[in-house]
């Protein structure tokens, strides 16, 4: 038996497959989940549905998954809607069956907050709704909002093999991540329908509300690795980390780019290891990942270089930024924001070369940044004048620009 670290946890996985053990039901089912039946059924195949949650807050998250998935041939999508607002919002969207969550909760509309009151409990709610789900009969893909799918995911899914499918949400590419994938992402997960997935998610909602603090994941892991009876134990299996990929491997290291062109890419883009809409939303943006339509206005832009040799250092960074938004102010344009980390070395006493990039989240609040100036715009934006296509990221910036 193997056991990898997860924080304070451990997650213990007997190779060659990850198994899981599940605990009985213990919070009882909603009285009559009829309506939550029926608005999958409208939509499943196979009774199956892709499940999201989301409040009105985050509707336009909802709304860039549910344009992405489209786009891969894929229709049968539950949107759970947490207020009346965005009960409201999806009920008019084409090819979306909408369920209000009121029976079993709701959250403000407003509210975008990570780890805050309406977070955790949205938490609780989509746990007791996707435990309805599985009991009644009903497959669930779950995913939550902030994701962009870029292939049909069900072609990665072996769906009448295992109990759960998993996804690894270690900040690296484990090198075997079928056995030991470090931790696993409670956002985003297939469970195949039946009392033992249903079991255990009742558990996480139990351990939850006495580990209040415990981050989600963190107790959703914890779940997924107390020892029960024989008769509960769940056959799982780990996706590649490559094909369904979080967001400090896909954002960040970007590994899974690099790994891309032996494995295959990836069929999911999980917008995680950040917080905060308005970063989420500025990664989507620089990455090529935000599918709906740019607004049209008349604004005009100021643009402005950070390129600096032989080292961008962070002071002559902020400065620069700092100075630009003040142009900006004075002059009413909107700022396009530069590229960041973007270290130049002389090779052979040639002229410099870029070695990376990163946008402006890796270095900056972005939510206090766009709270005191919301005139900014991406630097995807000089890219193309419509929303980029996600299957042909941008590019590192071209060599031949640099500085001699």
């Amino acid at each position: 038996v193997s056991t990898q670290s997860t924080g304070t946890r451990s997650l213990v996985m007997p190779p060659p497959l990850l198994v899981l053990l599940a605990a009985a039901i213990t919070i009882p089912a909603r009285s009559s989940p009829s309506a939550l039946s029926e608005a999958a059924a409208a939509v499943a195949v196979n009774q199956t549905v892709v499940v999201s949650f989301t409040n009105m807050g985050y509707a336009h998250f909802a709304d860039n998954m549910i344009q992405s998935i489209h786009s891969v041939g894929v229709w049968n999508i539950l949107i759970v809607a947490m207020d009346p607002l965005a009960s409201a919002h999806f009920q008019k969207h084409p090819g979306v069956a909408t369920f209000s969550s009121e029976e079993y909760g709701s959250v403000a509309s407003s509210s975008q907050l990570f780890n805050a009151a309406d977070y955790k409990k949205m938490m609780e709610i989509r746990l007791m709704v996707l435990r309805d789900l599985l009991a009644a009969g009903t497959n669930a893909l779950f995913s939550d909002a902030d994701a962009v799918f870029l292939q049909n995911p069900f072609e990665f899914y072996r769906q009448s093999e295992y109990d759960l499918e998993l996804c690894s949400d270690a900040p690296y590419i484990p090198s075997d991540w079928q056995n030991k994938p470090m931790m696993v992402m409670a956002g985003f997960f297939y469970a195949r329908a039946g009392q033992r997935t249903a079991g255990f998610l009742p558990e996480g909602i139990e351990l939850q509300g006495s580990t209040p603090d415990e981050h989600h994941q963190q107790v959703f892991n914890t779940v997924l690795s107390q020892p029960k009876p024989a008769h509960e134990v769940m056959k799982v299996r780990i996706l590649d980390p490559v094909h369904c990929a979080n967001g400090i491997n896909y954002f960040t290291t970007r590994e899974v780019q690099r790994l891309s062109a032996s494995r295959g890419g990836p069929f999911v883009v999980q917008n995680n290891w950040a917080t905060g809409a308005a970063t989420k939303l500025l990664r989507f943006q620089e990455h090529g990942l935000w599918m709906l339509p740019r607004p049209v206005s008349p604004t005009k832009y100021l643009m402005f270089s950070n390129l600096q040799w032989p080292l961008p250092l962070l002071l002559r960074e902020k400065s620069a930024l700092r100075s630009a938004i003040r142009l900006g102010k004075l002059l009413g344009r909107a700022v396009v924001l530069p590229l960041y980390c973007q270290i130049h070395q002389r090779l052979d006493g040639l002229r410099p070369q870029l070695d990376r990039w990163c946008t402006i989240d890796e270095l900056f609040d972005v939510s206090a940044l766009t709270s005191e100036f919301e005139n900014m715009a991406p630097n995807a934006l000089l890219s193309s004048t419509d929303a980029p296509s996600p299957r042909h990221p941008r590019p590192d910036p071209d060599p031949s620009l640099q500085p001699t």
